[in-house]
């Protein structure tokens, strides 16, 4: 059975462990802030945007799957 990308990515949701906003700060250069919790990096991206309006940041969830040792990072879609 292959499954289609939407479930691989639903799977790796489900597994969640924390999350990172990662800030670009330039030439390979970021700042990484550390979350529990979905809505607490929301808030902090958002207090980013609204501070400097051409920040370029993003969410990501950091997945831990039974499948893999390692973890997985995946991007949260700015909601």
């Amino acid at each position: 059975m292959q499954t289609t990308q939407k479930e691989y990515e639903d799977y790796l949701k489900a597994h969640i462990k924390k999350y990172v906003v990662s800030k670009f700060l330039g030439r390979g250069q970021y700042e990484k802030t550390w979350f529990f919790s979905l809505e607490e990096a929301q808030r902090h991206l958002k207090m980013l945007n609204s501070r400097d309006t051409d920040a370029r940041a993003v969410i990501y969830g950091i997945s831990n799957p039974p499948h893999t040792v390692l973890d997985v990072n995946v991007l949260m879609e700015n909601q």
